[in-house]
């Protein structure tokens, strides 16, 4: 868990939201969630993009959109500030970020960060949002990753679930695992580092222990 100094963003612009933007169509207010039209124009968009493509489109949304900050309606006060990984705490922590895509949900997948959301009652500063090939949203709180939103689309009215009805927590991918599965495992590039982490937990415990 990482809980310690959170990464301060750089200036940020208000978005009345940058998602109607793509469509072609400018919001006239920041108070309203984006249009039925709208929605079915960035609907249409986002369907065009499956898998890779899809992931490569929200990294290019994320690029031209950064720094930005969204006021959400759900949870009340929260923000959402559009970000790489790069302008998160879990900048360089590349065995925590690896850890999203792999050892949380039933299957191996990949993550795509969107940005991270303040104001919550996120045990740390920043609750990361994420999305994966499927176009579900993620978040992840330091101890749990929440699913918070069926579809990238939900950001259109502003709203995620935090804390979600539907959470997962580290190992949770290996617990349904057959004793062949698990040799299986053990021998692949996860595995092993499944290993090295619990190794690393057990250091840890001992060594508070002793303390």
């Amino acid at each position: 868990m990482h809980c310690g100094v959170t990464s301060t963003p750089k200036p940020y612009r208000t978005c009345s939201f940058s998602l109607s933007k793509l469509s072609g169509i400018k919001k006239k207010t920041d108070s309203k969630p984006v249009e039925p039209a709208k929605k079915q124009v960035l609907l249409q968009r986002i369907s065009r993009c499956e898998g890779e493509k899809y992931l490569k489109w929200v990294k290019d949304f994320v690029s031209k959109n950064k720094s930005m900050c969204v006021h959400l309606k759900k949870p009340s006060g929260a923000d959402l500030w559009i970000e790489e990984l790069e302008n998160t705490k879990y900048n360089g922590d590349d065995d925590e970020v690896n850890a999203w895509g792999k050892f949380y949900l039933p299957e191996i997948v990949k993550m795509q960060v969107i940005g991270v959301v303040k104001g919550t009652s996120c045990p740390c500063d920043e609750l990361v949002l994420m999305t994966r090939e499927d176009k579900k949203l993620y978040g992840y709180d330091g101890e749990e990753l929440h699913l918070v939103a069926s579809s990238f689309l939900e950001l259109c009215d502003k709203t995620i679930e935090y804390p979600a009805s539907k959470r997962y927590y580290n190992g949770e991918a290996f617990k349904d695992m057959t004793e062949e599965d698990w040799k299986k495992v053990k021998m692949s590039d996860v595995g092993r580092k499944l290993q090295e982490e619990h190794k690393k937990l057990v250091n840890e415990t001992q060594s508070a222990f002793v303390a």
